[in-house]
C-alpha cells in the first residue's frame, strides 16, 4: 500500500454575472490571454459563471486567484491593469512567504 496526498491543481473563482465573464474574456480574447501570460495558469470558463484556474504550481495558482478576485472587484479589466495587479499580488505573496 502506498500513502500519498492528492494536491488540487485547480482553484475556482465565482463571478457575479455574465457581464464580468465578458470583461474577463475581453475583445477577441485579449484579456484572458494577457491574464494567462502574466500568471502562467490556464483559465477554463464554466457555464455557471465560474472560472477554473489550473496549474501544478500552487503558488502561481494562488497568485492568479487573488489577482482575479482583485480584478473582479476593481472591474477595470484590461491587459495593462492585469499586469499591474498580478505584479502587485506577486510582491504581496513574496512578502507573506518569505
Amino acid at each position: 500500500m502506498t500513502d500519498y496526498v492528492a494536491e488540487y491543481t485547480v482553484s475556482t473563482v465565482v463571478l457575479p454575472d455574465e457581464e464580468m465573464k465578458g470583461r474577463i474574456i475581453g475583445r477577441e480574447g485579449r484579456n484572458i490571454r494577457a491574464f494567462e501570460r502574466a500568471t502562467g495558469v490556464e483559465i477554463e470558463l464554466d457555464e455557471a459563471n465560474v472560472i477554473h484556474l489550473s496549474s501544478f504550481d500552487s503558488v502561481r495558482r494562488e497568485i492568479a486567484r487573488r489577482s482575479l478576485e482583485k480584478l473582479v472587484h476593481d472591474r477595470r479589466i484590461q491587459p495593462g491593469r492585469i499586469d499591474e495587479i498580478v505584479e502587485n499580488t506577486r510582491r504581496e505573496m513574496d512578502h507573506v512567504l518569505f
